[in-house]
């Protein structure tokens, strides 16, 4: 499971607003990609003839590759293929009644049509990712998958996109009821953000290694830039969607982006390190402690991307490579020329 850690998904609620104007309005008829073709591990799982599983496990790890491995080890806590346990272990997975249910209700929100569209929509990010970044090796396979609420979300690797469909239920699942998922969590534990989150966690994975955070202004920096660059490549997708946040905290965002701004300006926030302090302003809740309860949380974040937003709109020669490469958090504060 620590393999995995790194590339789970850890922004849950990510603001991204329409400030990339015309700059994001870009023409990617022309760029070739595959047409994405989503492969149901859950499916191909839940469907096996559970006295085989031993003799019909080999055309399963030949059909999803060395991430079906992983997947056993790491996603399922499993022995792999070769362990002597392994038959044993996914026969009890596979019977338990709550993973059947779970089975059940991904199938009844995640339909085949459903399936349909968000292939078609991840067709249409990943030529936007080869229009911004032509070098860019895109996945080779894109799946669906089980954890067994072990804490997953969508996950990069080995030229694998793997999502997993436990975190997308549905806000009134009952499965969420059983583990007790905080209501704040749950409004967008739902397949509407299933694009958005998938483009979100593909560029952490590319791009959040590349850029310090050793204070606040860098951490509002890092998560502007991701946010702007999931807009460009996913530029259709409706604020409310992207976001996390509700219309109404949308709202209290777009009256009180100046008063937020003299808060983190005016009191010499944005260069703290203090990690307690940081984390006040940059993690998710339901709301942030650190202003007010009608605060929405991680507020820094949103106004990280409104000084990325502003700074693209004020350096047009930059390009979206240009910016995610650029690691001086200071340098793009000044010339984004940010005034609310």
């Amino acid at each position: 499971m620590r393999k995995f850690s790194s590339l789970i998904l850890l922004f849950s609620a990510l603001f991204l607003a329409s400030c990339g104007g015309d700059r994001l309005n870009v023409d990617v008829s022309d760029i070739k990609t595959e047409h994405v073709e989503i492969k149901r591990l859950e499916n191909d799982l839940f469907s096996l003839d559970t006295n085989k599983i031993e003799e019909l496990s080999p055309a399963l790890q030949k059909k999803y590759g060395s991430f079906f491995e992983k997947y056993l080890t790491d996603v399922l806590n499993n022995g792999g293929i070769r362990d002597s346990t392994y038959g044993a272990g996914l026969r009890r997975f596979l019977g338990d009644r709550d993973m059947n249910d779970e089975y059940k209700r991904i199938n009844a929100v995640f339909t085949e049509q459903d399936k349909a569209v968000l292939e078609d929509e991840l067709t249409e990010a990943f030529r936007h990712i080869k229009y911004y970044f032509p070098d860019t090796a895109l996945p080779v396979q894109v799946l669906t998958m089980m954890s067994g609420f072990n804490g997953f979300g969508i996950v990069n690797i080995d030229s694998t996109l793997a999502i997993c469909m436990d975190r997308y239920l549905g806000k009134d699942a009952v499965q969420y009821d059983m583990i007790r998922v905080e209501a704040y969590k749950r409004r967008i534990m739902d397949k509407d953000y299933l694009l958005a989150d998938i483009i979100t966690a593909w560029v952490m994975n590319k791009f959040d290694k590349n850029i310090p955070d050793k204070n606040l202004l860098e951490v509002m920096i890092k998560a502007g830039k991701i946010m702007y660059c999931t807009k460009a490549i996913i530029p259709q997708t409706e604020d409310s969607v992207i976001i996390g946040y509700s219309q109404k905290q949308m709202k209290y965002c777009e009256d009180y982006e100046k008063v937020l701004w003299g808060h983190f300006s005016q009191k010499d926030k944005l260069f703290t390190n203090d990690l307690k302090e940081i984390v006040a302003y940059t993690t998710d809740g339901p709301f942030c402690s650190a202003i007010s309860k009608d605060c929405p949380p991680a507020i820094a974040k949103y106004i990280g991307y409104r000084i990325v937003s502003s700074y693209m709109k004020n350096n047009p020669k930059v390009s979206l490579p240009d910016l995610m490469n650029e690691t001086d958090a200071q340098k793009i504060l000044t010339k984004a020329k940010y005034k609310p």
